[in-house]
């Protein structure tokens, strides 16, 4: 460890207890002159960002969409079924089972996730693809609209196994799409409950008719408990009574989805989207943000009390107060030769999630507390190679904020820093 380190080490411990003893949000006077310190503020304003995109990843998402808002388009949505029921009691194997004298039904359902959505009054399609024609056609996790085989689904889209419109009742809070496929139900269990490969897609494709119609919502898998299902109600033999007639049980088991996906085609990048910090899930752009720093930008031992990034919004295309920024900080330089937006199939800056700070935009700004980031930098426990910001995805995916990075004296990107150093 060099002598740098150990001189602020030491000091910094000094301080920090001084800084618990005090720690209140007053202003530190007089006990700091008489500690023998003193506190400092910072101002630095030197930065460099830019922009790039990558295919978006939208299938972690808390909804499922159907049609088109702000140039977005979301023609259809792919749905992939467990094969065990939500209480793990049954499979989709066992629902072949001997006891099961009869299939009665099957269904398919959708919960909107809002009560409007009963105005609804288009007419929703469901199709089947069976695992013996493609396995494994998404994984939620990582699908984007670029790798997803379209030409496949399209296909599918040329077929109805069928039809339904928004329905509601007074035991449910939110409309719901309900799929009637008993006439389908040997063949779609049956293929479904196949067990030759490891990996079966179970996948059900869901499209309405005039894609291009405003936007509607879904819950997914990982937006609410109303998860999109499969439900099955059949009849199953328990035993015999005393006169060797057959008891007869009938249940109702639910298959939720393992992986559920709507691709958001985007519409093409607007000039403020390569020329600003852009941030937006739709279009799957994230901003590279680096602060020029020096070696020495604190006294060595100082310890940093607050820091304070702050970055303003333009506000032209929508309201951006309430957008979730989440910054990381990145662990591999910089190529010096990129100055502007570029696309790249697969996100280039590989961040340091240890420690995510994330902020709303406030009065068309966002302020961050940078604090522990710079701390670490200081003591040389991080190099600074520069911070990720990118999208919640609490935000909406048809959204794309836009910060400043023009250097003039309203909308410069600011760093506010206050210390406390050893006199």
């Amino acid at each position: 460890m060099n002598s740098h380190k150990i001189a602020g080490i030491a000091a910094i411990c000094a301080l920090l207890l001084l800084l618990l003893i005090s720690c209140t949000s007053d202003p530190i006077t007089s006990d700091l002159v008489n500690a023998r310190v003193a506190i400092d503020t910072l101002s630095i304003d030197q930065f460099f960002g830019f922009s790039y995109q990558t295919p978006a990843k939208t299938g972690m998402l808390s909804n499922l969409f159907f049609g088109n808002e702000n140039g977005y388009s979301c023609p259809y949505t792919l749905l992939n079924f467990s094969r065990f029921s939500s209480d793990v009691t049954y499979s989709l194997l066992t629902l072949q089972d001997s006891s099961v004298i009869a299939i009665d039904s099957l269904f398919v359902m959708l919960y909107a996730t809002d009560s409007l959505a009963i105005d609804d009054a288009g007419s929703y399609h469901i199709n089947y693809i069976l695992p013996q024609e493609r396995d494994s056609l998404f994984r939620e996790a990582d699908v984007t609209y670029h790798n997803l085989d379209t030409s496949f689904v399209n296909g599918k889209l040329s077929q109805i196994a069928a039809s339904t419109s928004m329905q509601s009742d007074t035991g449910l809070t939110k409309p719901y799409l309900r799929f009637n496929l008993t006439d389908a139900k040997e063949i779609i269990l049956d293929a479904f409950a196949d067990t030759s490969a490891n990996l079966l897609n179970r996948g059900m494709v869901v499209w309405r008719d005039s894609p291009d119609n405003e936007m509607s919502n879904f819950y997914s898998r990982n937006g609410s408990t109303l998860f999109p299902r499969m439900e099955v109600q059949f009849r199953r033999a328990v035993g015999e009574d005393s006169a060797w007639v057959a008891i007869v049980d009938t249940l109702k088991k639910f298959f939720y989805t393992l992986h559920d996906y709507s691709p958001i085609f985007p519409p093409p990048l607007d000039e403020i989207d390569t020329t600003y910090l852009s941030i937006g899930l739709g279009k799957g752009l994230n901003s590279i943000f680096q602060i020029q720093l020096e070696d020495d930008f604190i006294p060595i031992g100082a310890v940093i009390k607050s820091a304070e990034l702050t970055l303003q919004a333009d506000s032209i295309d929508f309201d951006p107060n309430g957008f979730m920024v989440g910054i990381y900080s990145i662990y591999d330089t910089v190529d010096s030769n990129i100055h502007d937006y570029f696309f790249s199939e697969s996100d280039p800056y590989q961040a340091k999630q240890l420690e995510l700070i994330d902020a709303s935009v406030t009065g068309s700004q966002v302020i961050f507390d940078i604090r522990s980031l710079l701390q670490a930098i200081s003591l040389e426990y991080h190099t600074n190679y520069g911070i990720k910001l990118f999208g919640s995805s609490l935000n909406s995916p048809f959204k794309t904020l836009h910060l400043h990075k023009e250097q003039n004296d309203v909308f410069l990107p600011r760093l506010r820093v206050t210390y406390v150093e050893p006199l």
